[in-house]
């Protein structure tokens, strides 16, 4: 068996509250931050969905203050690794600041994504 993204890889947490209809409380959640994520392979598996929204999903959406966003598409067919732009989203703009991401579409039928550390306060949405 060869070893890759597509069976060697960590699930993410928090999947219900990182979904784009989750509305973060201020007073009682607490809220999501991936500046401590490791640069490495991540699948989601939730009954809410396991791609990477691919719209802004609004702040305080995602179970963050900051929720970071795919702006383009997610990879079609069994294209290699393909590295598109994220943008995080705040009260300032939709996309105030960019992240790479690379996404591999498996043949198993999910994603998995190599996603970078972010600022404080700010998340992946799913």
């Amino acid at each position: 068996m060869i070893i890759g993204p597509c069976n060697q890889y960590s699930i993410i947490q928090d999947q219900e509250k990182r979904s784009t209809g989750y509305t973060t409380d201020q007073s009682t959640d607490d809220i999501i931050s991936d500046d401590m994520i490791n640069n490495t392979w991540y699948r989601v598996i939730s009954r809410n969905g396991d791609e990477i929204a691919t719209h802004p999903p609004g702040v305080f959406h995602c179970g963050t203050l900051n929720p970071i966003w795919l702006n383009g598409s997610l990879p079609d067919g069994n294209e290699e690794n393909v590295t598109r732009e994220a943008c995080l989203q705040t009260v300032d703009g939709i996309c105030e600041e960019k992240i790479a991401v690379e996404i591999v579409n498996c043949s198993e039928g999910f994603h998995v994504y190599r996603l970078q550390n972010t600022t404080a306060n700010s998340a992946y949405c799913f």
